[in-house]
């Protein structure tokens, strides 16, 4: 069991939004090991945790005197829950954002830009929240973060990959990347929800850099298939506007996703490490790939 700042064991309730979505299950999972005591928030009823809850200020209000939450939620979703955790007593609140923040912010795609904006504005308002209110906010930005079964990332790479037996590329696809595993994250927030580590802001990434192609390579290998990749000429993306101009509409890809193949996208997490006892593991997808359809954090 994890032991808070004094060496006390925390057993008190912590409260989850988003308990539905693929991290949550990790949590959810974690919790139970440690025996820990969770209430698990999400809009989708759990088949796990009978102590589901709706999001509404009706179930915070009976459930009053949860001093420690974790949320999973979007974080512009988060900043409009902040009432409701004031509600349910919150204290103290570890909250998942995204490196999204960073990365996007020069996008070409305008609604990636948007993303980034709105990202930015919903930590700004739940740290001025915290400093109003003195509740201890820890916020963990995370990159490309995957459990291989449910993620946007390496799960619907998989199913593209097992379905078409090839991956579509702007060459070389050489940037950086450093891939972060559900249960690690998972691991990190409910050690951060319990101890007394510092409040601020942090990144997480993943245990191991490599290139975006590698990356790929990787899942290819986990499927047991050969890797084969196919080259798309940056001059083929210009002059489609969008891969979605010369595929059918299954294999569309955001052009700016192309161009963040050749780009670095990784972070420093030292900090987290130092702070909050962050190990992260290399990238070794599962082989395991029940390549269900990814379902949004809720």
């Amino acid at each position: 069991m994890i032991s808070g700042a004094d060496g006390r064991f925390c057993n008190e309730p912590i409260g989850v939004l988003g308990a539905s979505s693929f991290v949550g299950e990790r949590v959810f999972e974690l919790a139970t090991t440690e025996g820990l005591r969770v209430i698990p928030l999400s809009r989708t009823p759990l088949k796990h945790g009978p102590e589901w809850r709706g999001i509404s200020a009706g179930e915070l209000f009976r459930s009053p005197g949860i001093e420690r939450w974790i949320s999973l939620c979007p974080v512009n979703a988060l900043a409009g829950l902040l009432p409701m955790l004031e509600l349910a007593g919150v204290r103290r609140l570890v909250a998942v954002s995204s490196t999204s923040v960073v990365t996007k912010k020069n996008s070409t795609d305008f609604r990636e830009r948007a993303l980034a904006e709105s990202l930015q504005r919903s930590e700004e308002r739940i740290r001025h929240w915290a400093s109003r209110t003195g509740v201890e906010v820890v916020l963990l930005r995370t990159t490309l973060t995957y459990d291989g079964v449910r993620d946007r990332n390496i799960a619907a790479m998989a199913r593209f990959i097992r379905r078409w037996r090839v991956l579509p590329v702007m060459p070389p696809s050489i940037g950086l990347r450093q891939p972060l595993h559900a249960g690690d994250l998972a691991r990190i927030c409910v050690s951060a929800v319990q101890s007394g580590a510092p409040q601020g802001s942090y990144h997480l990434s993943g245990g191991e850099t490599l290139t975006y192609l590698e990356m790929a390579g990787r899942v290819f290998d986990a499927l047991g298939l050969p890797r084969r990749f196919l080259h798309v000429p940056p001059i083929v993306l210009r002059c489609a506007g969008a891969v979605g101009g010369i595929l059918p509409r299954t294999l569309t890809f955001p052009v700016a996703m192309f161009e963040r193949m050749n780009a670095d996208l990784v972070f420093d997490h030292e900090s987290a490490v130092g702070d909050l006892g962050f190990r992260p593991r290399g990238f070794r997808p599962n082989v395991d790939f029940r390549l269900e359809s990814p379902q949004p954090n809720e």
